[in-house]
């Protein structure tokens, strides 16, 4: 096979990969079978012409075109089929084979061996594998044994190999890169030595091979060989370590180390007092890497409190024991460190003192300019009304830390300003704007006369807008809100996204007036978003949540938690959710259903004449809950029932929340007596289940067993006559 490239082949073994495993099984098959025939290059040797005896001969094509194969062939599937990896598998091989130099033989060497042993040392691998086998190789196992000679032939002089050379054996892509291993130590004398070093290294690395090739193998001939290399890397590696330990000496508790942070002029430095010296010093660059290296092997020698230094200073990639005030991740560092208990003693000024703690607050003082061209001037101020030092860095936050050489200050928010110098210069023309003004109420600053006297307030409130729409790929319903701030002339501010308040415009400022915003209502937003279990629909740009069985119960509870302040937009199957419960006033039906048994039913008297008795029912049935009506929406019952009512109806085993349309079956000894069936039930019906009783008693009452000591309460008497009547009956 002549013109095809390593890279061809390689792009060959990546198009068979890329086959259905089917395909790739039966295309194997078909080509240890032998099926495939009148293999020849074309195309100035970029593709191949075959011909695989399947079914019927089909003729194949392979094409190498723009860095990658592709196959058609004459069968039904009519491309990457079995057919096309059969060939694509035949190809592979034939480069393989090409690889094998020709040229003489290795000369046999001469040794007190048995014939066999001394024709395995100097015959191809391939067949000392055939003469141990008693059979001939098939085509995975040739070429594996071919492989063994091809690296022997050019490679055993070297000390590592290719791991893509080893392809052949493993019939695994060895990934991107050219990576090499290492597979004997010193020349293999003969191609069946170079196959006993590559064994132990599949083995070893549990590679694939031909299981044949194995089970033809003396394991314990690939042992006698290793034994010597693998003593000699034990020897090695042991060496190594004893080396390492050697160097290194554990630490005692006497010996530990203290840390502590200096905040100079320029940034905050790492020091630390190793066991025995008096002073703090500076951490070198060097002595930080050791540090980490220690960190690393779980071997730091320091105190407590140094370690929980530790874990805040060192933030792994590009730490340094030096940061500077305008890294990013120096607030980070200092705001633990100062705002957290432990590190007082531990975190000092330049001159090596702790720093103390200020006992009142520093606030905001500004200051109107004079001249044509005024500007103001913001600085923090002591409560006394002094200036304080010069501070070294100043952290944001709640509170603010301005920190000095000697002191920490607490003050107000610093509204995102850079503060190092005490104050700030702000000309009127950027400050006397609706922006200016907003951070002047950021910062909890009154504003100057000159600003105060042009304030214009514009409220603004949240308002939810809810509809319930119908999916249009599905059939079911969702609740979509949209979440806004608008002022009283409905004048949209901002929209509530997943990410907040996001902001549409700010109001126009009219000549010679400021207008401020009023958004307290707005913080009311996220905590019902949250209690309405809504999620965002980053598609649609709103919040939404599907309409299920339990839904209206839920929304009206959200809307009664609604406080004021807050708007509802609601469309109107919604708005009913808001209406007032229909009323209801309960009756009691009977009807006789058999010898002295009677079909209590409830029986409803509604205000509302627009319901349908079908629709009465829905609602009965759904016990007080809210039932979907149509274009009616959702509606609930009221029964007006006072505490005498629920009590009469729970003698008869009723309550309201179980009321139902279906009819409840009852024994008139049951009804007999009772107020809410005299009451309830219309007069008629109320005096023949009284004859009935009376009959029943007639029939059926019999003395109280002499036998029995104790008096019977007239409801026990009644219960015994009853039982009695059952018995009888």
């Amino acid at each position: 096979m002549t013109g095809i490239t390593q890279k061809q082949i390689d792009a060959l073994q990546e198009y068979l990969d890329s086959l259905d495993k089917g395909a790739r099984e039966r295309g194997r098959q078909y080509f240890e079978q032998g099926r495939v025939t009148k293999v020849e290059q074309y195309q100035r040797g970029t593709g191949f012409r075959a011909e695989v005896f399947g079914t019927v001969p089909y003729h194949i094509k392979l094409r190498f075109a723009g860095g990658d194969w592709d196959g058609t062939c004459s069968c039904p599937m009519g491309f990457d089929c079995k057919h096309c990896a059969a060939v694509a598998l035949h190809a592979i091989e034939d480069w393989t084979r090409s690889l094998q130099p020709a040229g003489k033989k290795p000369q046999s060497i001469q040794s007190p061996e048995t014939p066999r042993a001394g024709a395995e040392r100097t015959s191809k691998v391939s067949v000392v594998f055939a003469d141990r086998l008693g059979r001939k190789l098939n085509t995975e196992e040739k070429l594996a044994a071919d492989t063994v000679d091809h690296l022997f032939q050019n490679y055993r002089t070297s000390p590592s190999v290719a791991e893509q050379q080893l392809e052949p054996i493993t019939r695994s892509r060895a990934g991107w890169g050219r990576n090499s291993v290492k597979i004997w130590p010193t020349e293999p004398q003969t191609s069946w030595e170079a196959w006993l070093y590559l064994a132990a290294y599949l083995r070893k690395h549990k590679h694939a091979c031909p299981p044949a090739l194995l089970e033809a193998t003396d394991w314990a001939e690939v042992e006698r060989l290793m034994a010597p290399w693998e003593r000699e890397r034990q020897v090695e590696q042991w060496r190594d370590w004893l080396q390492g330990a050697a160097e290194r000496s554990e630490p005692s508790p006497a010996d530990l180390m203290q840390l502590r942070v200096r905040l100079t002029e320029k940034g905050a430095q790492l020091e630390w007092r190793k066991a025995g010296e008096a002073a703090f010093s500076e951490i070198k660059p060097n002595a930080f890497v050791q540090l980490t290296a220690a960190a690393h092997q779980g071997q730091l020698s320091l105190d407590e409190p140094s370690l929980a230094i530790w874990r805040v200073f060192y933030t792994g990639f590009d730490s340094r024991a030096f940061r500077a005030y305008a890294e990013p991740d120096t607030a980070r560092v200092l705001n633990q460190l100062l705002r957290l208990p432990g590190f007082e003693e531990r975190v000092v000024g330049p001159e090596g003192t702790p720093l103390a703690r200020a006992a009142g607050p520093l606030q905001w003082r500004i200051e109107t300019g004079s001249g044509e061209e005024i500007d103001y001037q913001l600085a923090l101020i002591l409560p006394d009304g002094s200036t304080p030092p010069p501070a070294l860095t100043v952290i944001d936050g709640r509170p603010s830390l301005y920190v000095t050489s000697t002191t920490v200050f607490e003050g107000p928010s610093l509204g995102r300003l850079s503060l190092k110098e005490g104050s700030i210069t702000i000309p009127s023309e950027a400050l006397e704007t609706s922006d200016g003004l907003t951070l002047l109420e950021r910062l909890g600053v009154e504003p100057p006369p000159r600003i105060a006297g042009r304030v214009r307030t514009v409220r603004v409130r949240p308002v939810f807008r809810c509809t319930v729409e119908k999916n249009q790929f599905a059939a079911n319903e969702w609740l979509m809100v949209e979440v806004r701030a608008e002022d009283n002339d409905a004048e949209r501010f901002a929209e509530y996204h997943r990410e907040g308040w996001k902001v549409l415009k700010f109001p126009l400022d009219e000549a010679g007036v400021l207008t401020r915003l009023e958004q307290s209502a707005l913080t009311l937003a996220p905590r019902l978003v949250e209690a309405l279990r809504l999620s965002w629909d980053s598609h649609n740009r709103r919040w939404q949540r599907q309409v299920k069985k339990n839904f209206a119960t839920q929304f009206a509870e959200w809307l009664a938690m609604v406080p004021e302040g807050v708007t509802l937009e609601l469309d109107p199957l919604l708005t009913s959710l808001r209406g007032a419960p229909v009323e209801a006033r309960v009756k009691l039906e009977v009807e006789e259903a058999g010898i002295d048994w009677f079909d209590l039913r409830v029986s409803l008297d509604v205000v509302d004449t627009t319901l349908t008795k079908k629709e009465i029912r829905a609602l009965l049935d759904a016990g007080g809950g809210f039932v979907r009506l149509g274009e009616k929406g959702w509606r609930r019952l009221h029964f007006q029932l006072s505490e005498e009512d629920e009590k009469e109806l729970a003698d008869l085993g009723l309550s309201a929340r179980d009321f139902s349309s279906e009819p409840q079956r009852l024994h008139a000894l049951q009804l007999a007596g009772k107020k809410a069936a005299r009451r309830l039930l219309p007069e008629p019906q109320a005096l023949a289940i009284e004859r009935r009783v009376g009959e029943i008693q007639t029939r059926v009452a019999p003395e109280v067993p002499a036998g029995l000591s104790a008096e019977l309460r007239p409801y026990q008497r009644d219960g015994f006559h009853f039982l009695a009547y059952l018995s009888a009956n």
